[in-house]
């Protein structure tokens, strides 16, 4: 039989400011703003201001869905390889700005809808 030593070990306490912390939850904030919008905004616009057919705005939001499920994964894999600009700015740092720029114009054209009447033809709303 063997005598060990049970001292409790403590640890030291992390103060993070409350600058940090809210600048570390500044993006979750975002990211469920823009989804929260985009599921209660964008399904009333489609169906009832644009007068495209609900089967059809719910197929959009399957092709969505699968396409993030494919799409998440490998942007995650493309951008965890470390480039040249990943000990200046971080390492996601210029795919966030850049995938900002493309979010924001892409907002901008899901409600710039073509005049076109989506009750009797659909597809080039769709």
């Amino acid at each position: 039989m063997s005598s060990e030593d049970s001292t409790p070990i403590t640890f030291k306490k992390d103060v993070v400011s409350k600058k940090k912390m809210a600048s570390y939850s500044m993006g979750p904030f975002i990211d469920s703003f823009l989804q929260t919008s985009y599921n209660t905004i964008i399904f009333y616009y489609y169906e009832v201001e644009v007068g495209l057919a609900t089967i059809l705005v719910g197929l959009s939001f399957i092709i969505y869905a699968v396409r993030n499920m494919i799409n998440d994964p490998l942007v995650g894999f493309l951008t965890d390889k470390p480039m040249r600009w990943s000990k200046k700015y971080g390492m996601r740092t210029p795919w966030i700005i850049f995938g900002g720029i493309l979010l924001i114009i892409t907002y901008y054209f899901l409600f710039a809808v073509p005049n076109i009447d989506a009750r009797t033809n659909p597809w080039p709303i769709f």
